[in-house]
């Protein structure tokens, strides 16, 4: 699994700084062996988490609007893009009273004010397709905002607008690419190599061998399976 951690300033950092730290744990015969890698986050105005369902990304965003301050040095603020415009103007610290009185597209520019020169993480990006309004006051946000962290299952599942906006306040050239972060899958754990090591053999003596020959195998590739199940 990929997650983000937090270290102390280093002598050549002003403020304290987060890492992508991805581990993985691979099984060979019955041997186990942990991998891990680590790569500094660069504290760019844009950053971008991938990732499937179950790979964690609102609990990395939580993490990064926590960090806010001590790592970009402003305040942050998560807002969940499938919940209501109503809760993300409680998000973004406006209260009833605030509003009151206010239009809707009032309400939608009090909050951009709000969030004018903050962290501002975006929790699914992805699922506010068929909503003009909600894509509006992100692109906006995006605009205002001092960094802007967002996730989604994939940036090409962004509306291109949105990907636009964030281009320009990267200041992104036509053939630059825009750079993720990716949190990988919702399992990173490979049960047993030996496992798969041994179908395939099974399947190329099947291939190799007569059909009488092959049925056996096939009964012996069927145990494996049921076996790796239970493992």
């Amino acid at each position: 699994m990929a997650y983000l951690v937090l270290k102390g300033e280093g002598f050549w950092r002003k403020r304290q700084s987060f890492f992508l730290r991805d581990v993985r744990v691979v099984r060979f015969l019955g041997l186990r062996r942990v991998l891990k890698s680590e790569r500094y986050v660069q504290k760019k105005p844009v950053i971008v988490l991938e990732g499937g369902a179950g790979t964690g990304k609102t609990r990395e965003l939580l993490k990064v609007s926590a960090w806010a301050d001590k790592v970009f040095g402003a305040e942050g603020v998560y807002i969940a893009c499938g919940e209501s415009l109503e809760n993300w103007f409680k998000r973004a610290g406006l209260s009833a009273e605030d509003l009151k009185g206010l239009k809707q597209f009032e309400k939608v520019q009090k909050m951009i004010e709000a969030l004018k020169g903050k962290v501002v993480c975006l929790d699914d990006v992805d699922k506010l397709e068929g909503s003009k309004v909600k894509i509006s006051a992100v692109k906006w946000i995006v605009r205002v905002a001092k960094v802007v962290v967002l996730s989604c299952v994939s940036v090409k599942k962004l509306h291109p607008s949105i990907v636009e906006e964030l281009r320009k306040k990267l200041r992104l050239k036509a053939w630059e690419s825009l750079e993720t972060l990716d949190l990988g899958g919702s399992q990173s754990e490979i049960k047993d190599i030996g496992m798969i090591v041994a179908i395939v053999m099974v399947v190329v003596l099947a291939m190799a061998w007569n059909i009488t020959a092959g049925l056996l195998l096939a009964l012996a590739l069927r145990w494996l399976v049921n076996e790796g199940k239970r493992a």
